[in-house]
């Protein structure tokens, strides 16, 4: 069946399909997931937040939705195991803030490694049991001041490994979205936040990550990016980097396109939360 084409009103809820963060696990939490399908997994269960939960609940799915959602291949026999990779990386994925593992506890009681998830979960019927762990509850939930939203609709569009962290962190800085903003920011603190310490040299970070991730965002989001290199005797230290809002027009241009690139169904389980109609594929 074709998709139908959406109207003014299905691009405005589409816009409407938030991801809340605070400023400080934007800026200053780091976490290297170096693969798109965990970004993925995490975006859908931070989107399943609303503004006003006051804990994280457990988010479950079965194989099909599971590989929907994480951009898995059922064809074939390995796709079972290419979930539970993706899972666990999730899984292992520790954050670090300002550099250090150690992460101050809510109580002011000492610090801990904290990860994004609790220990993942299958039931007798295969479902995948996925929740936030509640650590993260101050920099998710119930957030007043110094927050980042975060549209889904342009989330999705990302397909570079750095692209989503990269646009996270210019929307947390772009406050005022009526006009251009620019900043500078230090090479090594840069790298940090995008997690793309493995690239020490200039050339293999801005090839390998800042050039592919501001590109996209530009060609694939509602908001354009650009940068200049920083130079300490001739060697770059630092970036100067412009954030602008495209107009509404081409905002609007640009989410049309989102369920071509998707189609109906598996954009109405993202933005909607629906379920598989039928079918789990079988081991």
């Amino acid at each position: 069946m074709p998709s139908r084409k959406r109207n003014k009103a299905d691009l405005e809820e589409m816009e409407q399909a938030l991801i809340r963060q605070s400023n400080e696990l934007i800026q200053e939490g780091t976490f290297e997931l170096r693969e798109l399908r965990e970004q993925r997994i995490l975006l859908f269960l931070l989107s399943r937040i609303k503004p006003w939960d006051t804990e994280f609940e457990p988010v479950t799915l079965n194989r099909s939705e599971f590989a929907r959602i994480s951009g898995v291949s059922t064809f074939g026999g390995k796709y079972l195991s290419e979930i539970d990779e993706a899972i666990a990386r999730l899984y292992d994925a520790n954050l670090t803030f300002r550099g250090s593992r150690w992460i101050p506890k809510a109580d002011g009681s000492g610090k801990k490694f904290m990860k994004w998830i609790t220990a993942p979960e299958q039931n007798n019927r295969g479902q995948y049991i996925l929740q936030i762990n509640p650590d993260m509850a101050p920099y998710l939930l119930e957030l007043r001041r110094n927050y980042t939203t975060l549209e889904l609709a342009w989330l999705l569009r990302f397909r570079g490994t750095y692209t989503i962290r990269a646009y996270a962190y210019l929307k947390s800085r772009h406050f005022d979205k009526a006009h251009p903003y620019t900043f500078e920011i230090e090479l090594d603190e840069l790298r940090e936040v995008l997690g793309a310490t493995c690239y020490p040299k200039w050339r293999d970070f801005e090839r390998r990550v800042l050039r592919p991730a501001f590109t996209e965002i530009t060609a694939r989001s509602d908001t354009d990016a650009a940068y200049t290199p920083k130079y300490t005797k001739n060697k770059v230290t630092g970036l100067e980097i412009t954030v602008s809002m495209k107009d509404n027009m081409k905002r609007f241009a640009m989410l049309a396109e989102i369920e071509t690139d998707f189609g109906e169904d598996q954009l109405s389980m993202w933005l909607n939360g629906e379920a598989a109609p039928a079918g789990d594929p079988q081991p």
